[in-house]
């Protein structure tokens, strides 16, 4: 979370001041600082946005390793299996016609061990790594609502939000509706606004 703040606080500092590195007239200069505009103040989020990004990458860097295993470790059981079968087959050929349990036991234990060790990497790596994905999916959601809640302090403490707001125009510029060409050209339709107190005084 350090890199986040640190990120914020140079990113409000550099439109603040003009500095994102502490001088010896920081705090003074800090002191007299005005605010910033939201356009200042997006460019902040930004900033600690690119941290969290940051430290999600890092966090997930190392995780290659432990999918490695656990996609790999049964594939080499698998091979190691098959090759002992196959030299199961190959000490039948070569025994002349003596198929007892001697000449296929060295090829079937050496097929059954490399099983159960690709068992042991893919299990173990298999819990590893989905407690790991969800560690860092929790460890990410608090980085994320960390920079959320820093940026929100930011903003009711640093930036003007009556700065570059456009006002919204009167009802009187706005002039009288008008109807578009399509309903205008319907019949019955095309009548002034005059005579529509006309008509009510004839109906009563």
């Amino acid at each position: 979370m350090y890199h986040i703040y640190n990120a914020g606080c140079r990113e409000l500092c550099f439109h603040l001041l003009g500095i994102d590195e502490p001088d010896a007239t920081f705090a003074k200069r800090m002191k007299g600082a005005g605010r910033i505009s939201p356009a200042a103040m997006s460019a902040v989020h930004e900033a600690m946005d690119r941290a969290v990004g940051e430290a999600a990458l890092k966090m997930e860097s190392r995780m290659s390793i432990v999918a490695t295993a656990l996609s790999g470790a049964p594939f080499l059981g698998l091979l190691g299996t098959v090759w002992g079968v196959m030299d199961s087959f190959g000490g039948i050929a070569t025994s002349n016609g003596d198929t007892t349990l001697r000449a296929l036991a060295p090829g079937l234990a050496a097929a059954l061990l490399t099983t159960v060790v690709g068992l042991l990497v893919a299990i173990p790596s298999m819990f590893g790594y989905n407690f790991l994905v969800a560690k860092i999916r929790d460890q990410i959601t608090r980085l994320d609502s960390f920079a959320a809640d820093f940026g929100s302090i930011l903003e009711r403490l640093f930036v003007d939000h009556r700065h570059g707001q456009d006002t919204l125009p009167s009802l009187g510029s706005l002039g009288s509706p008008s109807l578009p060409a399509a309903f205008s050209s319907a019949p019955g339709v095309g009548m002034s606004m005059s005579a529509e107190p006309q008509i009510a005084a004839r109906r009563q």
